[in-house]
């Protein structure tokens, strides 16, 4: 395993550590009791229960994002601490607060996440959605892009590139959207297997906001 794969390995695990950590600072509701319950729980037993998407979808105004997005009823949405809105599926969610509470295990932990970034000047938008997914080095110890499929994308008031990488446990998209200068970017990541067909549906429940 090259340099590359071993820093994305434990970008996710420290993904899953902040999102523990924040949990705790939302402060919802948890007591010692539940903890003491929860110490020896199998959390992987609740993300493969895989409870179904709701058919009934709920409209989330972003505002910060000058965007709105349909999302499953029984989905949830977190807030980080930079900025970033999470949304999570229900089994996802679940699992989180089973790892909060002192449960162990857990895996296939899938989430999407919206977020602004600035635009960097020295780079067109396709090439910084390029350079997004990571990057590795060749003989040479010169950076090269791990990209492997650039997909142009155009619907409503949003259009950028989606942007796929040879990990396989991410897909993301960077573009503009309408009344904003930063650079809209939106992405679906999995300890598993992640397919452009994730992103997309997402994708295409987002509009701009009236």
């Amino acid at each position: 395993m090259n340099l590359q794969h071993t820093n994305l390995r434990n970008q996710m695990m420290l993904r899953k550590f902040v999102l523990m950590v924040s949990l705790l600072a939302l402060n919802i509701g948890f007591v010692s009791s539940k903890t003491a319950q929860a110490q020896y729980r199998d959390c992987g037993l609740i993300r493969r229960t895989n409870e179904p998407p709701s058919s009934t979808l709920r409209t989330i105004r972003l505002e910060q994002f000058g965007i709105q997005v349909s999302i499953p009823e029984n989905f949830r949405t977190m807030l980080r601490q930079d900025g970033t809105v999470e949304i999570l599926h229900p089994n996802d969610f679940a699992m989180i607060e089973c790892l909060a509470q002192g449960g162990r295990g857990g895996g296939g932990y899938y989430s999407e996440r919206i977020r602004l970034v600035s635009q960097d000047p020295s780079l067109s938008l396709r090439e910084q959605a390029i350079w997004s997914v990571g990057y590795d080095y060749d003989i040479h110890q010169n950076k090269i892009p791990i990209a492997t499929q650039v997909i142009e994308y155009n619907q409503l008031s949003l259009s950028g590139y989606i942007v796929t990488s040879r990990i396989g446990s991410f897909v993301n998209f960077m573009g503009n959207v309408t009344g904003r200068t930063e650079i809209l970017e939106i992405d679906a990541s999995c300890d598993c297997l992640v397919e452009v067909k994730d992103l997309t549906t997402l994708l295409s429940r987002i509009q701009p906001l009236n």
